[in-house]
């Protein structure tokens, strides 16, 4: 069988188990087990809270939930402000962890100081009250197998940023890759890279790959087939605008569609919606996790620059590994449903 036609049947087997894994998010049955790793930026604390409100809907049960340290949060903030968010969602019983290893790119922390104080400030429980303040653990690795093993089906991991804590995972814990059934990670780009000015990064890249390229091929290679990659080709088409804004205004009656709302009228990121560079570009990913046709994903055969100054860059190879690309996103209906189960309701 000549190689392309084998890459495309074992593609089309992999959609169709990828389809049988999604039957438990049917009324009737149990909710599909969900792990999350975030980097607490704007739009993975607005990930976090739409798939807090799908598990407190019971679309999904999420089983763990743990920080990178070398993305946008800081080693012990990022842990702090993330058990704020869960227990502002009513998941404070969440196993939850920071990781302990740091890519060779880390995200320049002046970046982060800009906007920390607004994530802190969303995700209080109490406005007056501050985040408590918690060291670092580096138990990411571990917290993650444990969910995983425990789960009594397959398992969903959802990733916003680098991908340094799945990676470890898998290298100290293989037997997990029998568990996990997906996993939808926010990077990457096949038309284009990210605009970031930092040394070392020609723009070919996306940030949260560049940050530690060698974990992107770790977990691309041992979970050949089962990745689904919402690059930047999928979410340049979920902009942040105002007119989302002023919906989300008028119809913000939970916790978790509050904490959005409130990210989105914040000043520092309110100004750069409308055509000003920001996007949805983390809670694309999670919305694509529960609700399928939301974001076109095509199997593509993608490798990973490992080097030079195009370290991170996601490239169409045949030596690459089969990974399920996003390449076009659906802005009214991503919008739809995001409104939707942020307030508690059904996706439509």
């Amino acid at each position: 069988m000549p190689a392309r036609l084998l890459v495309l049947v074992i593609a089309a087997l992999l959609a169709l188990a990828a389809g049988a894994g999604r039957a438990a998010a049917h009324p009737g049955h149990a909710a599909p087990a969900y792990d999350d790793d975030t980097d607490v930026d704007f739009d993975d604390t607005a990930a976090l809270a739409d798939l807090g409100a799908a598990d407190r809907a019971g679309l999904i049960d999420i089983r763990a939930v743990t920080a990178e340290i070398d993305g946008f949060a800081a080693a012990g903030p990022g842990l702090a402000h993330t058990r704020c968010l869960l227990t502002k969602l009513g998941l404070g019983s969440v196993p939850t962890s920071d990781g302990d290893r740091v890519g060779p790119n880390p995200f320049p922390a002046f970046v982060r100081a800009a906007l920390d104080p607004t994530i802190e400030r969303v995700v209080r429980v109490n406005p007056s009250t501050p985040c408590n303040p918690v060291p670092t653990e580096g138990n990411a690795a571990r917290v993650l197998a444990t969910a995983i093993l425990s789960a009594h089906g397959p398992v969903t991991v959802v990733t916003s940023g680098p991908l340094t804590n799945l990676a470890e995972a898998l290298t100290r814990y293989p037997l997990i890759a029998l568990k996990i059934d997906r996993v939808f990670v926010m990077g990457g780009g096949i038309s284009h890279g990210g605009l970031f000015g930092e040394p070392g990064f020609d723009n070919t890249q996306e940030v949260n790959f560049w940050i530690d390229p060698a974990a992107v091929q770790t977990v691309f290679r041992f979970l050949w087939g089962r990745v689904s990659m919402t690059g930047l080709d999928a979410t340049d088409h979920v902009p942040l605008t105002s007119a989302f804004r002023l919906r989300l205004a008028a119809d913000h009656a939970t916790p978790a569609a509050g904490v959005v709302y409130a990210l989105a009228s914040d000043p520092l990121i309110s100004s750069a919606e409308d055509g000003g560079g920001a996007y949805w570009w983390d809670v694309l990913n999670a919305v694509g996790s529960t609700v399928e046709g939301v974001v076109d994903y095509r199997f593509r055969l993608v490798d990973v620059v490992q080097s030079g100054p195009s370290q991170g860059a996601t490239v169409i190879s045949p030596r690459g590994s089969l990974i399920r690309v996003g390449l076009d996103a659906d802005q009214a209906r991503f919008e739809n449903v995001f409104i939707n189960v942020l307030n508690g309701r059904r996706p439509h």
